[in-house]
């Protein structure tokens, strides 16, 4: 059996491995984060706490299940966006929140590995050099 690290979290339901919809793990049991309040020092974090370079954007999914409304683990967060981890975010206490009508919060993480500019995809596609 594995064990995951706490604090741990991760993304599901997106179209890649740096995309989706934000879990954290607490007391044993995947849950999802609530999106009022959430921005992209929110995001920030999450990105940063699963090894990624930060953001390209946050966002939040409005849909109400059984299953969202009985396993939101973190509600109203307010990072500032130099947190190593969601959980050391001011938010609305960890444990079991209602979350109706607020959704989902989500992100799309930059890729691990080198940072991605204008100038290094310059060099790469258009074959380009440049003088420093």
């Amino acid at each position: 059996m594995f064990v995951y690290p706490v604090p741990a979290a991760r993304l599901v339901e997106g179209q890649s491995t740096r995309e989706g919809l934000v879990q954290v793990y607490y007391n044993k049991t995947w849950g999802w984060v609530c999106a009022e309040q959430w921005d992209k020092n929110d995001a920030d974090v999450a990105c940063r706490m699963m090894g990624f370079l930060g953001p390209l954007s946050s966002f939040m999914v409005k849909e109400e299940t059984e299953e969202t409304k009985l396993h939101i683990w973190l509600n109203n967060m307010q990072c500032i966006g130099n947190e190593s981890s969601l959980f050391s975010c001011i938010n609305g206490g960890l444990g079991p929140h209602d979350c109706e009508g607020k959704g989902k919060a989500g992100v799309i993480c930059r890729p691990k590995g080198n940072n991605v500019t204008v100038k290094s995809l310059l060099v790469k596609f258009c074959h380009t050099t440049f003088e420093e």
